[in-house]
C-alpha cells in the first residue's frame, strides 16, 4: 500500500508544476515526521503503562499474602485475641478494598496500553475521517460522527478534541461522547476513564449527572455491582433534578442485591 501510494505521488508530481510538487513533498516529509513522533510516544507510553502494570500485579501479590495470613490467624479463634481479632477484621476489610481497587486500576493500565496501540494503528491506516483544525468545527464534527453512531470515527475526532482542549465550553460534551462511543464500543473502563474526566473538571456542567449514572452502568456491565451501586446512589442524593432518578433508584436497588 506504502509504495502505491508514492507510485500515485510521482505519477502526479509529474503532472503539476514543480511548487505543487515542492508542496506535495513537504507534505510527505511532514507526515514521516509525524509519524516518528508517534511511534516514539508509543514506545515510551508502552514503557509507562508496562511499569504500572507491573508495579500494580506486585502490590496486589503482597496484598493477597497480607489477606492469607491475615485470614489464618482470624480463624485460630482464641479468646485471648478477642480485641486483636476485631482489629484484624478491619484491617482485612481494608486491605480487600485496597486489593479490588487495585485490580480495577490494573484492568484500566491494561485498557489503557490497549487502546493507546489501537489508536495508534488508527491514525496509520487509511481512513476517510478528516480532522478539522479549528476548535469548533473539531467539536461538531465529533459530535456530527457520534449522532451517526460511527462510534469509531468519533472516537479518533473527540479524542483529538479533549486532548487540545479540555478546558473549553464544549469539553464536557467531548468527554461524555467520547465515553459513550467507547461504552458502545464494549470499552467499559476506557469509557469510566471520560465520564470521570467530567466529574472531576467539569463537574458544575449539565452532564455531571449523566456522567455519574453512566459510571454505574459501565460497572454493572463489568459485574461490580458494589461500585456500580455507589454511583446509582449518587444521582439518588447528589443530583435530586436529575432526569435519571427513576432509573438511578431502580438500578441502585438490583446492584445493591448483587443484580447486576
Amino acid at each position: 500500500m506504502r509504495s502505491i501510494f508514492l507510485g500515485l505521488i510521482v505519477i502526479f508530481t509529474s503532472c503539476t508544476p514543480f511548487w505543487a510538487g515542492n508542496e506535495m513533498r513537504d507534505d510527505i516529509d511532514q507526515l514521516r515526521s509525524d509519524q516518528a513522533i508517534l511511534n516514539q510516544n508509543l514506545v515510551a507510553k508502552e514503557s509507562e503503562l508496562t511499569d504500572m502494570i507491573a508495579n500494580a500485579r506486585a502490590e496486589t501479590t503482597q496484598l493477597n499474602q497480607v489477606l492469607k495470613e491475615a485470614t489464618a490467624l482470624l480463624q485460630r479463634n482464641s479468646a485471648d485475641f478477642g480485641v486483636e481479632m476485631e482489629q484484624i477484621r478491619r484491617d482485612i476489610e481494608t486491605i480487600r478494598g485496597r486489593t479490588d481497587q487495585i485490580k480495577f486500576s490494573l484492568v484500566k493500565m491494561e485498557n489503557a496500553l490497549k487502546l493507546f496501540k489501537e489508536d495508534t494503528d488508527i491514525r496509520f491506516t487509511e481512513t476517510k475521517t478528516e480532522v478539522p483544525v479549528s476548535e469548533a468545527d473539531l467539536f461538531s464534527k465529533g459530535e456530527g460522527l457520534f449522532s451517526q453512531k460511527k462510534y469509531q470515527d468519533a472516537r479518533v475526532i473527540l479524542e483529538s478534541y479533549v486532548t487540545k482542549y479540555p478546558k473549553t465550553k464544549n469539553a464536557p460534551a467531548a468527554y461524555f461522547y467520547l465515553g459513550e462511543s467507547l461504552f458502545m464500543q464494549g470499552k467499559y473502563v476506557n469509557a469510566v476513564g471520560a465520564y470521570e474526566e467530567i466529574l472531576k473538571s467539569h463537574f458544575s456542567s449539565r452532564y455531571a449527572d449523566d456522567a455519574t449514572f453512566r459510571i454505574g452502568d459501565a460497572f454493572s456491565k463489568l459485574k461490580k455491582c458494589k461500585e456500580a451501586a455507589i454511583f446509582y446512589d449518587s444521582v439518588v442524593q447528589d443530583f435530586k433534578r436529575s432526569s435519571f432518578q427513576k432509573k438511578a433508584k431502580q438500578k441502585f436497588k438490583k446492584a445493591k442485591a448483587g443484580k447486576c
